[in-house]
């Protein structure tokens, strides 16, 4: 599915303060990170037919939840979750 919602989002934020589960929040960014990055690809690639709105939209997109990722795999959760809050805020 290349659909994020933002219950998805909210939930991984709120079980980011579950310690245990920081590993398959993790690998949840992950999943996000690559959706994404195959969306911007796609809108990349139809540019020239319907211009550079989509692939902007994407890239902050893609950033973020590149940013988030970087935070958990650093074990800065409170980062991580500040950004996944920033998505639902910007994004969804």
């Amino acid at each position: 599915m290349l659909v994020i919602s933002k219950e998805q989002v909210e939930s991984l934020r709120d079980r980011l303060k579950n310690s245990g589960e920081l590993g398959s929040c993790i690998e949840e960014v992950k999943r996000m990170l690559e959706i994404k990055s195959t969306l911007l690809w796609r809108a990349d690639a139809a540019c020239g037919c319907v211009g550079n709105g989509p692939a902007n939209s994407l890239y902050v997109e893609v950033q973020l939840i590149e940013n988030t990722l970087v935070a958990l795999e650093q074990g800065d959760i409170i980062k991580g979750a500040s950004l996944l809050d920033e998505y639902v805020r910007i994004v969804l």
